[in-house]
């Protein structure tokens, strides 16, 4: 059975209505993954949600996609640590 792990960041993105007032979007865009570097098979086996309609890319879209990965790494980094001890037992 596969481990689930759990990352306490907020993963939905930021969209704003046309009088300027933020609300929950319902993916993030193309534009918001490419500058964060992500592609959108990535942000899918994340879990995260792909708008592909959405042409417009925020920067604190951006700038939450990039702390995800960073949980992500640190994560797999620590668990890749852990791996080997575990086997040397």
């Amino acid at each position: 059975m596969d481990d689930v792990i759990y990352v306490d960041i907020d993963a939905n993105p930021v969209v704003y209505t046309p009088d300027g007032k933020p609300r929950a979007g319902r993916g993030f865009s193309l534009g918001e993954l490419k500058k964060a570097g992500m592609t959108i098979k990535a942000a899918r086996d994340l879990g995260l949600m792909v708008d592909l309609r959405r042409s417009s890319a925020y920067d604190e879209n951006v700038k939450r996609l990039q702390e995800i990965a960073k949980a992500i790494e640190e994560l797999a980094s620590e668990m890749a640590k852990e791996e080997p001890a575990a086997d040397s037992e």
